[in-house]
């Protein structure tokens, strides 16, 4: 749709389920998750919805696609291994990389704009928390320390902060801001609703 939210058109039609759709860097493809092929895979797509190319064929379930910002790689998560992970792969679907390695789930990777990290959550010392790691998987450090689980990463357009959804109050997710170092914690939303899902601006 345009950015006012009229024009509104519909790019698949299966009578699969189709999800969390992600512009690539120079606005050419959508890379998208799919169970058009029985289990959930990764696919990309042209604008209109024409040229859709199946990246993955693997029995495990593969979603959460993400770009890099030059438009080169795709992280995703997968249970391949038993529980959900981080991989990273070529845009066209070559060379499959895992880059983190359980034993707990890990998933909603963010790559920084400068391709250097990726912030993702992880279950892996109890409750969800943000965690960022080098690019290449190395350097894994939790962020965040507190009593409810953490989601949804994504850098600021500067990469000087990170945002988030947050149940640290114990009811609903907020909208949290931190820098990539887990310093300046801001709650950005209040409220009796939950918040999550957050997007920057350009």
């Amino acid at each position: 749709m345009n950015a006012d939210g009229s024009g509104q058109t519909q790019l698949t039609r299966n009578n699969a389920r189709d999800g969390t759709p992600a512009w690539s860097p120079d606005g050419q493809l959508i890379a998208f998750s799919s169970d058009r092929s029985g289990n959930w895979e990764v696919y990309t797509m042209r604008p209109d919805g024409s040229n859709v190319v199946q990246l993955i064929n693997h029995p495990a379930k593969d979603e959460f696609p993400v770009w890099s910002s030059d438009g080169r790689y795709l992280l995703f998560c997968s249970d391949r291994a038993g529980h959900f992970d981080i991989y990273r792969m070529n845009a066209d679907g070559a060379q499959v990389i895992q880059l983190t390695n359980g034993p707990r789930d890990n998933h909603y990777p963010a790559w920084s704009p400068d391709g250097r990290w990726i912030a993702f959550c992880s279950n892996r010392d109890s409750n969800v928390e943000v965690y960022i790691m080098n690019a290449d998987g190395s350097g894994q450090t939790r962020l965040t320390h507190t009593p409810g689980d953490e989601s949804w990463t994504t850098w600021s357009p500067d990469g000087q902060f990170i945002a988030f959804a947050s149940v640290r109050d114990g009811t609903h997710p907020k909208i949290y801001v931190m820098r990539p170092d887990g310093s300046e914690q801001t709650q950005l939303t209040s409220g009796p609703g939950g918040d999550w899902g957050p997007t920057w601006s350009r």
